[in-house]
């Protein structure tokens, strides 16, 4: 008769109970979720890295391009687009015909944000303009004379994790200062 208890026993330690494979189920669900988070976070900063990019270029070409047309241009930033303006008849307008200063907007989950001489300027968005009535856009000037307004333009993730930033003095030389990760 002890025979057929041997063979429970065997029985009994040849499956997984359900405790184990809750736990195993678990890690592989820990570990796959940091594996998409760091992936998803890396994404954001290559998109960025190419967006801020794109500005610096924008702006050195804008600057060279008034210079050699005698025309005074303007970098005008919201906090989720960017685009050129050219002053013409006592305004600015918008160059919306230049496929090259064309007005960009920002993927979702970027935004920008600009210091003025030392002053932060608050960015509105396009819709807030039209809740709350006309307010001055911030621009970064860029005249034919060759000068440019000291700025400091930083374009970050929303959660603010990533930060990029291009820094003009007084000099004016442009600077692309690489990504502050916070967090």
């Amino acid at each position: 008769m002890s025979l057929p208890a041997i063979n429970r026993n065997v029985i009994r330690q040849a499956g997984f109970t359900l405790i184990e494979l809750l736990v195993v189920l678990v890690i592989i669900g820990i570990i796959i979720s940091t594996t998409v988070l760091s992936i998803s976070h890396s994404d954001i900063a290559v998109e960025m890295e190419v967006e801020m990019r794109r500005i610096h270029t924008l702006i050195d070409l804008a600057r060279e391009e008034a210079i050699l047309q005698g025309q005074e241009l303007a970098l005008t930033v919201e906090r989720d687009r960017y685009l050129f303006e050219s002053f013409d008849d006592n305004k600015w307008q918008p160059l919306s015909n230049d496929k090259i200063f064309r007005e960009r907007k920002l993927q979702l989950g970027m935004e920008l944000a600009l210091v003025v001489d030392n002053v932060k300027l608050i960015l509105t968005k396009k819709a807030d303009d039209d809740e709350q009535g006309k307010k001055q856009p911030a621009r970064i000037y860029l005249l034919s004379s060759g000068e440019m307004s000291p700025f400091e333009l930083i374009l970050r993730s929303a959660d603010e994790s990533v930060q990029f930033r291009i820094k003009a003095g007084d000099d004016g030389q442009i600077e692309m200062i690489r990504p502050q990760y916070q967090g």
